[in-house]
């Protein structure tokens, strides 16, 4: 069933049966904004990752997404951190998304701005985008092709 299920990915090159199995193994928390976090969920599950999404992390996570970063408060993004040693994050401010993967402990220095900085696209579509590029960073980091301290910036249109 798993093999016919993920076909696609594991003829991809650098991911095959083995990193195929690293992704089913992998347990990941995902917190933030609503939108953000729902299309992370969705695309994490389609490459066969277990993922939470309850209020209070359960232990021994490969990573942590922190969708919107500087929606959550900075006590929930510590909180969050401390209960995995990967963290990988999104943050949109104005009309730039910026995201990246971090090793615990994880700070709102790190993700910078602040919570109090203009964003006029606060809508849907650009944490939709960012949803699913959090996904790709936490598929990559447990792939071993992003490591922490990487970061990225998409602006949009």
């Amino acid at each position: 069933d798993q093999v016919e299920r993920f076909a696609r990915q594991i003829i991809v090159p650098g991911v095959g049966a083995e990193g195929q199995l690293r992704l089913c193994a992998a347990r990941v928390f995902v917190d933030g904004h609503p939108e953000g976090a729902r299309i992370a969920t969705r695309y994490l599950r389609a490459a066969g990752v277990t993922v939470y999404v309850a209020t209070t992390p359960p232990p021994h996570l490969d990573c942590v997404v922190l969708a919107g970063a500087c929606d959550l408060s900075p006590g929930r993004v510590s909180s969050l951190a401390e209960a995995s040693p990967l963290v990988a994050w999104y943050t949109v401010v104005g009309r730039t998304v910026r995201g990246g993967l971090a090793r615990s402990p994880f700070s709102m220095r790190e993700v910078a701005p602040s919570r109090d900085d203009p964003d006029p696209l606060r809508g849907t579509i650009p944490h939709r985008i960012a949803g699913a590029d959090v996904a790709t960073t936490v598929v990559a980091g447990l792939l071993g092709w992003m490591h922490p301290g990487e970061s990225y910036e998409l602006e949009l249109g």
